[in-house]
């Protein structure tokens, strides 16, 4: 797999504070389990997390009992998970991969990283999981990516000095959109509002709101899923 290009890093990764907050709530924890079920991973399963910043999904998904290699390209916040990883998650510094996925592996998750990909990244992922549906372990794909039809992303952009509207205009891209994830489906819509605006309302609900199908203007996030085909 190819390696994530300059352009879809974080310019300055470390005034992305926003990146090292705990989410351990039990809003997010379920928001988790759901991306979890899209792709039949299990507790003990090991799974290769994309785009895994400084961990504050990484650390959810340990607490779930998941093991992670946890990959990030950003030398920063590759630094910051290394110092709290367990013995249950490997950190590398590729975001992707440089060849097929591990053999280890059974499962890719990835928590807002697809927009930020470009569609040559994009495209080689799609192959790579495609390539691994030929494994008797495999078991799929799930990654969250925020609602791009939920007003409320928008406003978490404009009034969140961490928060760049350059590095997230993928969300609200046509072509982004148009191209979609590939064999990679939306299975449902989860959650009702944005972390961010939850921690400052103090709000978060214990169970998602969850509905099926590709389009729900309301809910937080969209899960992007493939499960391994039936055979």
């Amino acid at each position: 797999m190819p390696e994530l290009k300059p352009s879809t890093l974080y310019r300055n990764s470390d005034a992305h504070t926003y990146l090292d907050q705990d989410i351990n709530d039990p809003h997010q924890r379920a928001v988790v389990r759901s991306v979890l079920a899209a792709a039949s991973i299990q507790p003990g399963d090991w799974v290769l997390e994309i785009g895994a910043g400084s961990g504050r999904y990484t650390r959810l998904l340990l607490d779930l009992g998941i093991r992670v290699i946890a990959a990030e390209p950003d030398d920063s916040l590759r630094a910051k998970l290394a110092a709290t990883a367990s013995d249950s998650c490997v950190v590398v510094p590729d975001a992707v991969g440089k060849s097929t996925i591990s053999e280890t592996v059974v499962a890719v998750v990835g928590f807002h990283i697809l927009h930020h990909l470009d569609t040559a990244v994009l495209n080689e992922l799609e192959v790579q999981i495609a390539t691994a549906e030929n494994r008797s372990s495999w078991r799929g794909a799930a990654f969250l990516e925020p609602n791009p039809l939920n007003p409320l992303f928008m406003v978490q952009v404009i009034c969140s000095p961490s928060i760049r509207m350059s590095e997230e205009r993928r969300l609200w891209s046509v072509r982004f959109h148009g191209h979609g994830p590939g064999r990679l489906g939306v299975p449902s819509h989860v959650g009702l509002i944005p972390p961010a605006i939850s921690r400052r309302t103090g709000w978060a609900p214990a169970r998602p709101f969850q509905v099926k199908g590709r389009w729900c203007p309301w809910s937080a996030y969209r899960i992007v899923a493939r499960r391994k085909p039936a055979t």
